[in-house]
């Protein structure tokens, strides 16, 4: 690849730069194919890889178990929450507790090629570029989860960043100088995607097919789901200001076409329908306003360590 790390000018072959980022949750059916997976990925850059893997509410069973099997293999980091904070708080305790020249972001699940990774290191060695977001062109899931996934990110695209590829994107690779803007964010409590958009760091889509996952089923449920849409477009969007705006001249539409044809029976029935669900929209809308404002109040931690323990290979 090249004989010197752009990055601190050390040797590349014989030093390592290249951190995963991993948060674990019900994660030991993956973990024998992922190291399996990293292990090509080392031979292919050519240079060693280390592990930083976050416990967000992996059993104690399972944790040791992949503990015992990824030391063996590679230098790891192994931080453990004391329990699931979600996957966002997972990733910004790993990026805050972590050091490398690259810091890869994924998944235990191997949804992604071994090519999109390459192309990140070689993307972030040859170029200015601080942040590098792999972005989904195609998926194989089908249903529900595509279907889902559709909408989410056609919402994003419409009413948060109107450049984000409308397949989507999940996977990333930062710089260090990248992770300290990252750090520097006191707003830990939302999904860390958004943010990256948000920060403005200069950053470069690489476009890839998205794989079947190989091994059981997705840990997110419809609800976490559901949460995750509110929690995004209320912190990075304007979409439900919007809908409170638009709810009021449709309301006070209304209200005057109700006046003006009080006399016409069906246009009356029609207009009190209508009004009636504009103030049912509007109550949902500012009840989530009011329950995302009592988080912020609230001010608790996004998440709590319960400890770091460190391998070297």
């Amino acid at each position: 690849m090249i004989n010197n790390c752009t990055k601190c000018n050390y040797s590349w072959e014989f030093n390592t730069h290249v951190n995963f980022l991993i948060p674990l949750y019900k994660s030991l059916k993956d973990i024998d194919d992922l190291i399996i997976f990293l292990k090509n990925f080392e031979n292919k850059i050519k240079s060693k890889v280390k592990l930083t893997l976050v416990s967000d509410g992996e059993t104690r069973e399972d944790l040791i178990l992949i503990e015992n099997k990824v030391q063996k293999n590679f230098s790891l980091t192994k931080i453990e929450l004391t329990r699931n904070f979600g996957v966002s708080a997972a990733i910004h305790a790993g990026l805050n507790n972590s050091n490398a020249c690259f810091t890869v972001v994924c998944g235990s699940d191997l949804q992604e090629p071994i090519e999109l990774y390459e192309e990140f290191i070689d993307l972030m060695l040859k170029s200015n570029y601080q942040l590098v977001i792999g972005a989904r062109e195609y998926r194989k899931e089908k249903g529900f989860i595509y279907f889902f996934s559709k909408i989410y990110w056609i919402l994003y695209k419409s009413f948060i960043s109107p450049i984000a590829p409308l397949g989507g994107f999940d996977v990333f690779a930062v710089t260090e100088s990248a992770k300290k803007l990252i750090k520097i964010l006191k707003e830990e409590h939302t999904f860390i995607l958004p943010q990256l958009d948000w920060l403005g760091i200069e950053k470069k889509y690489v476009f890839f097919t998205r794989e079947k996952r190989k091994n059981g089923r997705s840990s997110w449920s419809i609800m976490q789901k559901v949460k995750l849409f509110f929690n995004i477009f209320l912190n990075f969007g304007n979409l439900f200001y919007k809908i409170i705006q638009y709810n009021f001249i449709l309301l006070t539409t209304g209200l005057i076409g109700i006046y003006l044809f009080k006399k016409v029976d069906v246009l009356f029935n029609i207009f009190i329908i209508f009004s009636f669900i504009q103030v049912i929209s509007i109550l949902f809308v500012n009840s989530i306003l009011l329950l995302n404002i009592n988080s912020k109040i609230n001010n608790r931690p996004t998440y709590v360590i319960k400890n770091i323990t460190k391998f070297n290979l």
